[in-house]
């Protein structure tokens, strides 16, 4: 079971070592923001699959804190990044330009700021997945 800021529970499909087995078969990565994603920003697998899906040539999207585990997979150098505040110094350390901007689109990666870009960034999603 995963469980939310706020209580919410939802069982998982798969678990990260599956989904590192199987990032060819994934049509996009979507990383989700919160301050939980925080502790997978040393984990093996977490990055694992960011640089497989990256790798592959998959289009990649976080939000809010988020792009923090992109940056700690190693992806982010010389891409035009955005995230919540709290992660923009973490983004600039492993060679992201941060704009600050509330989405920002970059070849196959989107970023967003937080909560309040969900709809532009869910739309970007949809419309780069087209």
């Amino acid at each position: 079971m995963a469980t939310g800021k706020y209580g919410l529970q939802v069982s998982a499909d798969i678990l990260l070592p599956e989904a590192e087995r199987t990032v060819a078969d994934f049509d996009a990565l979507i990383v989700v923001g919160g301050s939980g994603v925080r502790a997978y920003f040393e984990n093996p697998s977490a990055k694992n699959i960011v640089r497989f899906a990256y790798e592959a040539g998959k289009f990649i999207a976080a939000i809010c804190a988020g792009p923090g585990l992109l940056a700690y997979a190693g992806i982010l150098k010389d891409m035009r990044v955005t995230a919540h505040r709290s992660e923009a110094e973490t983004v600039q350390r492993f060679g992201a330009m941060f704009t600050g901007r509330t989405v920002e689109v970059d070849n196959r990666l989107i970023t967003a700021d937080g909560p309040e870009s969900a709809q532009q960034f869910a739309e970007k999603i949809a419309a780069a997945l087209q």
